[in-house]
């Protein structure tokens, strides 16, 4: 799956190459698009702008909904389970929030939503994260 992840994720500079072109700023080039040692952050300024309610919303929605999916068989009374019916409801409710969220943070967030026009990432995206939820069906 590395190996795959290797050749279909975009660098900073592809995507950054990829998005502009996308909103018509055709006459870039790499070398325009790369930092000057003077303008890149300090590691504080970069912790400051990392996107946490991103992170939180992605990761507890994901498992949540996981949880849900594992242990819906197991439960007392199978998928009627009111535990599990809520953390079916909450997961997939913060994976929801986690989009909303990113649109909103724009080009500052976890995952930009423009990272999906890439051509080819939403697919194989799609399809690892498919492998792992019918993994743990």
């Amino acid at each position: 799956m590395t190996a795959l992840a290797i050749f279909t994720v975009p660098s900073d500079t592809a995507m950054r190459l990829h998005v502009q072109n996308k909103n018509g700023s055709e006459n870039n080039t790499k070398s325009e698009i790369e930092l000057k040692p003077e303008e890149r952050e300090s590691l504080w300024t970069s912790i400051k702008r990392l996107d946490f309610m991103g992170a939180f919303l992605t990761v507890a929605g994901t498992g949540l909904f996981l949880y849900a999916l594992t242990s819906g068989a197991d439960a007392p009374h199978g998928w009627g389970t009111s535990y599990i019916i809520a953390t079916l409801v909450l997961g997939v409710s913060f994976l929801f929030l986690f989009i909303l969220w990113e649109k909103y943070m724009g080009d500052r967030a976890l995952m930009p939503l423009s990272i999906w026009t890439y051509p080819s990432f939403g697919l194989v995206s799609t399809l690892l994260h498919s492998k792992d939820i019918c993994r743990k069906i």
